[in-house]
């Protein structure tokens, strides 16, 4: 990260902290929608869907390659994949939001 230009490592921070902003406003948007039956439903959720790749990624023996994935990364890939999460988390807060109730 220090050996980026100082543009890449701006961009970096900045969509990292976009994206803490739209983890916690998604889950306040399922929060304002379903209450807590929402919110319980959308971390089981999570939780199975993260139990059952790490399932899949062991019993298909794909770690070497996961982790070969993971070590070519740079910073500004993770800042375009951040991006891309950002925006699916974007879109999904505000098709749940529109239906809120105040």
């Amino acid at each position: 990260m220090a050996g980026s230009p100082a543009i890449v490592q701006i961009l970096f921070y900045f969509l990292v902290m976009v994206g803490l902003f739209m983890i916690g406003f998604w889950f306040a948007t399922v929060y304002k929608r379903w209450r807590t039956t929402g919110m319980l439903v959308a971390w089981a959720a999570i939780a199975l869907l993260l139990i059952g790749l790490l399932a899949l990624t062991t019993w298909q023996g794909w770690w070497p390659q996961v982790g070969a994935w993971f070590a070519v990364q740079t910073p500004f890939s993770v800042s375009g994949w951040t991006a891309v999460f950002c925006a699916v988390l974007a879109v999904g807060s505000y098709l749940t939001l529109r239906r809120a109730t105040p």
